[in-house]
């Protein structure tokens, strides 16, 4: 046992511990500086020296500070619930966007007789009731019979901007025909204003091969600036094959008020989001720099992850809450029927005398002016068209995009490190879609290679300018001399 001495007594020398690990005891009479020191051989820590908090010892030293896993850990959380609550929100407001204006649109309901629907090209649909609901039955037995199908047309539909559209089908062996599209289907016309019938990108309401059970959709159709009329039609186009189609509802349907300013909270929710995802806990980038990103990263999610550019909207919470609709109409009774065989016996009409005069019939009054839809703003549908069959013809555009996305985004924030983000939007721009069941995306697989693909091709390109910049910008080493 030796006695040592503190840092503040130099008068003096103390003992060397060494490696040895000590225990700190002070002595009981002791009121100096003075400590007793007392060697133990078979302690290792050095740490126990000196115990953790102790600040009446000179060399004891504050906490450390929280050690760099749990922070990472710390700041993953909190992106995780952050994450979470702005996708329930923006589901919650795409669930609650649209809200029915009845009245709006022709009768267009599967009733017996089929009221405002066409048969294309003869007449080879049946209208029957299933347990109390009017069924349309598309059936082709030959495939050299005519193709069944019924359409309608809706008008040119003043005043309103989306459509409502529900209806369950289902379909048994249906063949395949000669082209792609010769299966049963529903699908979305549109005449434009030189009379051209035509197809938009996104046309399918449901399609399909083989056999299917009953099966619900539901779509918000967006109509265009160039969309004169919008019709519905329901073939059965492949070569042999059973379609049955019921419960269809087609109504006229607005946004809430309050979307608008909850679509902008929303965004800019994401946008801060985003720049936090983009920030280091080191301040870097500028907070300018990662704000100028994720508004960047934001706007290309609005059109290649969600809603993208479409016209038919599809649901994301089992269905849209577009309120109440009315019930339909009780089907107009037929007059009574003379029985076979007896005739009725007319009446004798009916003669006023002649001492009452004859007052002349009052004119019906006028029917009552209905009232004119208030205009609506439709968006041109030229951008989304162009966007959609670039996409189509130019195989590679994929790679291009994400590639030029990608090298902005490390260009704006001035770091390599920032690929994570856009490498999430080209996963979620081909997951999205397939989730939401759109009809048309045939290459999603293809498409999410090339996705990916366009962002390893941005990194590398950044490292190899980086490295050119570091070349250029080397200082030349001065001369020796001789």
């Amino acid at each position: 046992m030796v006695t040592g001495q503190t840092p503040g007594d130099r008068s003096r020398p103390g003992p060397h511990i060494g490696h040895n690990a000590c225990r700190f005891q002070p002595h009981p009479t002791d009121f100096t500086h003075e400590v007793r020191v007392v060697i133990d051989p078979e302690k290792r820590d050095i740490g126990a020296l000196f115990p953790k908090g102790n600040r009446d010892h000179p060399r004891s030293e504050p906490s450390l500070p929280q050690p760099a896993p749990r922070r990472f850990m710390k700041r993953i959380a909190l992106h995780g619930l952050a994450v979470v609550a702005l996708a329930a929100t923006t589901l919650a407001i795409w669930h609650w966007r649209f809200v029915a204006v009845p009245g709006a649109l022709p009768e267009t309901r599967l009733a017996k007789p089929l009221v405002g629907w066409q048969s294309l090209p003869y007449q080879q649909h049946q209208v029957i009731n299933d347990q109390g609901e009017a069924l349309l039955r598309l059936q082709r037995d030959n495939p050299q019979d005519k193709s069944p199908s019924v359409g309608i047309w809706l008008g040119a539909l003043e005043g309103v901007r989306f459509i409502h559209i529900r209806c369950e089908s289902r379909w048994e062996n249906v063949v395949r025909g000669d082209h792609g599209w010769n299966i049963a289907r529903f699908v979305v016309a549109l005449k434009d204003a030189e009379g051209g019938i035509r197809h938009p990108q996104d046309s399918v309401i449901f399609h399909g091969t083989g056999t299917s059970g009953w099966r619900a959709d539901e779509v918000i159709l967006e109509l265009t600036g160039e969309m004169a009329d919008t019709g519905l039609f329901i073939s059965m186009l492949g070569k042999t094959g059973l379609l049955e189609v019921r419960n269809l509802s087609v109504v006229a349907v607005k946004q809430r008020p309050w979307i608008p300013l909850a679509a902008t909270a929303l965004v800019l929710g994401w946008i801060a989001f985003c720049t936090s995802l983009l920030r280091r806990p080191s301040a870097k980038p500028a907070w300018w720099r990662a704000t100028a990103a994720a508004t960047m990263v934001v706007g290309v999610s609005w059109i290649l992850v969600f809603p993208q550019t479409r016209n038919l909207h599809r649901s994301s919470l089992g269905g849209f809450a577009i309120g109440a609709l009315p019930a339909p109409p009780p089907p107009a009774k037929a007059p009574p029927q003379p029985k076979p065989g007896i005739k009725p016996t007319p009446k004798p009409p009916a003669h006023p005398p002649p001492s009452v005069a004859v007052k002349p019939p009052t004119p019906p009054a006028p029917p009552a002016a209905k009232p004119t839809p208030e205009p609506v703003r439709r968006q041109s549908g030229t951008t989304h068209n162009f966007i959609r069959e670039s996409s189509k013809r130019f195989r590679l555009l994929h790679i291009g995009t994400y590639a030029g996305f990608t090298f902005l985004i490390l260009l704006i924030t001035g770091q390599g490190r920032q690929w994570p983000l856009p490498l999430a939007v080209a996963i979620l721009s081909e997951l999205v879609p397939a989730i939401l069941d759109h009809i048309g995306d045939w290459d999603d697989w293809t498409d999410l290679f090339q996705n990916t693909a366009g962002v390893a091709l941005a990194v590398l390109a950044w490292q190899l300018w980086q490295r050119i910049r570091a070349k250029r910008t080397r200082p030349q080493s001065c001369p020796t001399r001789a």
